[in-house]
């Protein structure tokens, strides 16, 4: 299996090098810009990114499934690439540099490859179940912070918690200053994940995401030494239907005091 993963490996990193040569090839271009129901926005360079993705894996891997951001769920099989050609679309046609291409491949619904690349970084992450993470062929690892009040704190804001009145108070109460160094709202998920692989952050949250926004990256996050969950504390499921996702990933030694703080804060909320 281990050559398999590796075949694997470079179908991802082709197809993710490729599209993030057409995203750098067209930052800061003028292109049509869409926004969709629920606010999100798509430019034709994300779809043209895209269409390269799928090109390459579906004619490396043509029984494979595809699952992706601006496409229907393209079939069932037992592998499935979770595909998102411009993760941080609202960074990059404002001209904010934190965007990536983001690929992961799931077997049965666990992620074995991730590789997430940070185009004007020239930046590549890749892991592989069992193998570690690398950045740019180097082994990294995650952060050797140990508390949650020595730890930045990334998190995602994703179009539903407008609805969540409760969530926003969650945010509010769970890092006044004595609980954290700080919180960070980057708006591309699968580059943070990278960045607490990394060891750069220690944390990364969302509670209403998408498998294609953190499926790579929580495979980084994992093969650096790190934890992953969702909210509950169970498996992620990177099968589940957009904004479905809740994640919590983190370098592992504070993850369960962040899950404690949670626990602690949503019952506060839910008796005062």
């Amino acid at each position: 299996m281990r050559t398999a993963f590796d075949e694997f490996l470079t179908t991802a990193k082709t197809a993710a090098t490729e599209a993030s040569t057409l995203l750098r090839a067209n930052f800061q271009s003028t292109y049509d810009i869409t926004q969709k129901q629920e606010g999100t926005l798509v430019t034709e360079v994300d779809l043209r990114a895209e269409q390269t993705i799928r090109s390459i894996i579906m004619e490396a891997h043509p029984e494979h499934a595809i699952i992706s951001e601006e496409a229907e769920r393209d079939g069932s099989a037992r592998f499935t690439w979770v595909v998102d050609p411009l993760d941080g679309t609202a960074n990059y046609v404002t001209g904010f540099e934190h965007y990536c291409v983001s690929i992961a491949l799931l077997d049965k619904g666990e992620p074995i490859v991730g590789v997430v690349v940070h185009p004007q970084r020239e930046d590549t992450y890749t892991a592989v179940a069992g193998g570690g993470t690398r950045r740019n062929g180097r082994r990294i690892s995650v952060s050797s912070v140990d508390s949650l009040p020595e730890s930045t704190v990334l998190f995602g804001i994703s179009p539903p918690i407008v609805h969540d009145s409760r969530l926003r108070r969650l945010y509010q109460h769970l890092f006044p200053p004595e609980r954290s160094q700080g919180l960070r709202q980057l708006g591309a998920g699968a580059c943070d994940l990278s960045f607490v692989a990394n060891g750069t952050f220690e944390c990364f949250l969302d509670k209403y995401t998408s498998p294609w926004d953190v499926a790579a990256g929580s495979l980084l996050v994992k093969e650096a030494g790190g934890k992953v969950t969702d909210w509950n504390g169970s498996t992620v499921n990177f099968m589940a239907e957009e904004r479905e996702v809740s994640i919590i990933a983190s370098n592992g030694r504070v993850h369960g005091e962040l899950r404690q703080l949670y626990r602690n804060e949503a019952t506060s909320l839910d008796t005062n």
